[in-house]
């Protein structure tokens, strides 16, 4: 669940073990009435997974995160059984629910169950029309030099999502350490 900016609506991801068709999916809820309704059901939301995923199953929805100015949310989804985990974030629409997934950058090595760049962490531009985020693997187009010319062996890279153009843009390849955890995050000025 994450809570709006300015506080009036909390947005909740809910799937249930055995999956309810009537109540999973994404609810935003108004803090001062406690009234609740459902943006996105389950079943939306794997449609989604399918335009980008098509033969996975999904096992996990979440986390949501509002983006800065209210008026979007990023939603992952999943399969997170397993190594590796294979989710994927998705924008959405607060106001209409209309779902859209992040623009990765295709790979030769896509699959059906698969992708060769699998984004694990992503963080908002302050002005919440870009997303940073953490792509696991290599891209054989790409120049995969390392951020930290200490450490030369990489194992994934940081990207720029602007998501009204749908381009993006490479920052760099990151070393791979003793876990290959990242934490994206943006100055207030919108640095990354």
């Amino acid at each position: 669940m994450d809570w709006s900016a300015d506080g009036s609506t909390l947005a909740v991801t809910l799937r249930h073990l055995t999956p309810d068709a009537e109540t999973d999916g994404v609810w935003l809820f108004d803090t001062e009435t406690g009234e609740g309704h459902q943006l996105l059901t389950l079943a939306q939301i794997g449609d989604a997974l399918h335009t980008v995923l098509a033969d996975l199953e999904m096992t996990s929805v979440g986390p949501i995160v509002w983006a800065p100015d209210g008026s979007r949310l990023l939603l992952w989804a999943g399969k997170t059984e397993g190594t590796p985990i294979q989710v994927w974030p998705f924008i959405v629409d607060a106001a209409s629910g209309a779902i859209t997934s992040a623009p990765i950058p295709a790979h030769p090595r896509d699959s059906a169950t698969a992708r060769g760049l699998r984004p694990l962490q992503a963080a908002w531009s302050p002005d919440g029309n870009s997303l940073m985020v953490f792509t696991f693997g290599l891209h054989p187009d790409e120049d995969t030099t390392s951020l930290d010319p200490a450490a030369s062996s990489v194992r994934g890279a940081v990207r720029v999502l602007d998501l009204t153009s749908g381009e993006s843009s490479l920052l760099g390849y990151l070393p791979l350490g003793k876990t290959p955890l990242y934490y994206a995050e943006w100055t207030a000025d919108g640095q990354v």
